[in-house]
């Protein structure tokens, strides 16, 4: 695939306010092959950026196996009415994995990842952060204010590498899905044993690319997921084929409207994965923001109300629903539907 110029749009630090937020370019929608994040580190503890790059393509592909693919979505034990004990480290012995950079053997490849501490680690939620296409972790991360992210929500936060392939994450073919669903499965297995934390609290969250990933863990993952948050992802012909989630949850889908496009339409893909999604008896807040492929100025902030809100435990009613104080924090765009 050629690549073009990245071009990137900013969002307001997290944390500050009174950050003014502009574009590195002065074009915050130009067409760019990548889906690479900017950092904006007005408040030293990471800022919110995101990309605003045109570059996912794709083919139809559901990963191995009839339904949950991957591994499995059934995990290593029942645990009542929370999740199943994550599926086992598919490595001998999990390496010990620190603040900052680490490798992980997975699926017979030396994976990377870039991981965030909160102050108290037992306990804590978990975030997988998903980058887009031809971006990196190390960008990608303090451009989405993982350590902000970390300290706010009092969550562990991953950020994968992608393995450099044509879609970037696994969401185009079976061998890549299975790939990458062995990633999220090893990642889960090892930091739930080495800091116990919360697995009623396990989130997923990603911009194009990797908004297609966790539209794939949604409906592919949802044993271990309590709550998503997809910027510009979703299902189509050329892009995930829908596939009924065993299990129903939360899920934020934000995307910018008609010009939304990297060489398919995401405004398409969004449509058509809420539909089914609401029709299978999920709660799905809808916010078309109308500015093309990047995150909205503030978008993280209500990613965060939305994620604070929901546990393994609140699929069938979602506190969103009732909380008006809540959805005043989210802006006038959003859409949120009566709970299941």
């Amino acid at each position: 695939m050629r690549q073009s110029r990245l071009a990137y749009g900013l969002l307001c630090a997290l944390l500050a306010a009174t950050t003014a937020c502009g574009s590195d370019d002065g074009n915050a929608a130009s067409g760019s092959t990548n889906d690479a994040a900017s950092t904006n580190d007005a408040t030293g503890g990471g800022a919110d950026g995101a990309a605003t790059a045109n570059g996912d393509t794709g083919s139809t592909g559901d990963a191995a196996g009839d339904s949950d693919a991957g591994s499995s979505d059934t995990g290593g034990g029942t645990g009542g009415d929370g999740p199943p004990a994550p599926i086992a480290y598919s490595g001998k012995t999990c390496p010990k994995l620190v603040a900052g950079k680490n490798e992980l053997w997975s699926w017979g490849k030396t994976r990377g990842v870039d991981l965030y501490l909160p102050k108290e680690t037992k306990g804590a939620p978990l975030l997988f952060l998903w980058h887009g296409l031809g971006d990196t972790k190390e960008n990608f991360g303090p451009a989405m204010g993982a350590q902000s992210l970390a300290t706010i929500l009092g969550a562990v936060v991953l950020v994968p590498q992608s393995q450099g392939k044509v879609s970037g994450w696994g969401w185009s073919t079976p061998t890549d899905a299975q790939e990458d669903a062995a990633l999220f499965d090893d990642l889960l297995s090892c930091v739930d044993a080495q800091y116990e934390i919360d697995n009623t609290r396990v989130w997923t969250m990603g911009f194009s690319s990797g908004a297609l990933w966790s539209s794939w863990l949604v409906m592919h993952r949802s044993s271990f997921i309590a709550a998503a948050v997809v910027w510009s992802g979703g299902t189509g012909k050329t892009a995930n084929t829908y596939t009924k989630p065993k299990r129903k949850l939360p899920i934020l889908m934000a995307w910018g409207g008609e010009n939304d496009n990297a060489f398919f339409s995401f405004d398409e893909t969004t449509k058509a994965m809420s539909a089914a999604l609401q029709a299978d008896g999920h709660y799905v807040v809808l916010c078309n923001h109308g500015l093309g492929h990047t995150i909205p100025q503030g978008g993280l902030n209500w990613a965060v109300t939305f994620l604070k809100a929901h546990t393994f435990g609140t699929v069938g009613h979602s506190p969103i629903a009732d909380d008006s104080a809540a959805q005043a924090t989210f802006p006038n765009y959003c859409v949120f539907p009566t709970a299941p």
